[in-house]
């Protein structure tokens, strides 16, 4: 029998990272990749919008992140929404690509060194709509500068994530006067606090991405097409790419589905959700018949 690990804390932390590793981080990476090459206007928006939340949270009328990246995501991304969208899944969190955004944002917001993006208080309130979309990077020069230094930082290799060195090593000796059993408490509590700083920085970087992509021999990329699909391209062209075989278009839906689920764009339905949504259906049926 396994024994237990010493603190509930440390158990929830390993739940979340599990056993994924570098496969993982490489996953991610060629997502991100896919990102810079495939939308780079887009993503670069979304960065800059997110350094310049970031400035002004202190500011009422500004608004903040998590409004910035949603409304980045509601004016850009086409699948997978409500409405498009594989029949057994719902819409998952999206926590690993808006928290590792987030990161990013935040670390070139320390350096200015690498992206300079204008502080200006807001004379007006932001334009948000009902829908969350909101007028972006309204250009000056000073804007389309950091704009473009945040483009260049970005080819350059600037986004790439990677795991720490899962080591833990420190000396506690035990102190004069002090019983056995205090040093041995003491010791499992200072050895539990390095593990819960080492699982949450590994959360960090993959906290939210789950193991494994259901990939064919000729989707040898499908972060990439998972990316392509996101911002629009239909199923019948992505699937040309691969070949003219009428059994790639299933190779596309089967991949980007399996690569949102990975990512956390999609998740499987359990039962009471599938139950509640037929329930929901029937009764818009028959209400909408009465």
């Amino acid at each position: 029998m396994k024994k237990s690990l010493s603190t509930r804390e440390v158990q929830i932390l390993l739940n979340k990272v599990g056993e994924s590793g570098e496969e993982t981080v490489e996953s991610c990476n060629r997502f991100l990749q896919a990102l810079i090459l495939r939308q780079p206007e887009k993503l670069q928006e979304l960065i800059y919008k997110l350094i310049e939340a970031r400035q002004k949270e202190a500011e009422a009328s500004s608004p903040n992140m998590q409004e910035v990246f949603r409304s980045w995501w509601t004016r850009h991304i086409q699948w997978p929404t409500h409405r498009n969208r594989p029949e057994d899944c719902v819409l998952g969190l999206n926590l690993w690509l808006y928290g590792t955004c987030i990161r990013l944002a935040t670390k070139l917001l320390a350096d200015k060194r690498l992206v300079d993006v204008p502080h200006k208080p807001n004379e007006i309130g932001p334009k948000i709509g009902d829908n969350h979309e909101m007028d972006f990077v309204g250009q000056t020069e000073e804007s389309y500068k950091a704009i473009n230094a945040l483009g260049q930082h970005l080819k350059a290799g600037g986004w790439i994530l990677s795991l720490p060195e899962e080591t833990i090593t420190f000396d506690v000796a035990r102190d004069k006067g002090e019983s056995r059993s205090d040093f041995v408490t003491r010791y499992l509590e200072l050895s539990d606090q390095q593990l819960q700083i080492l699982l949450g920085e590994i959360e960090l970087i993959i906290g939210g991405v789950e193991p494994g992509i259901q990939v064919t021999d000729d989707l040898s990329n499908p972060e990439d097409f998972l990316v392509r699909r996101m911002f629009g391209e239909k199923i019948n062209g992505l699937a040309l790419d691969i070949g003219t075989d009428p059994s790639h278009r299933e190779q596309i839906e089967l991949t980007t589905k399996s690569a949102a689920i990975h990512f956390g764009l999609l998740k499987r339905k359990d039962l009471w959700e599938s139950i509640k949504e037929r329930f929901q259906n029937f009764l818009v049926n028959n209400l909408g018949s009465s």
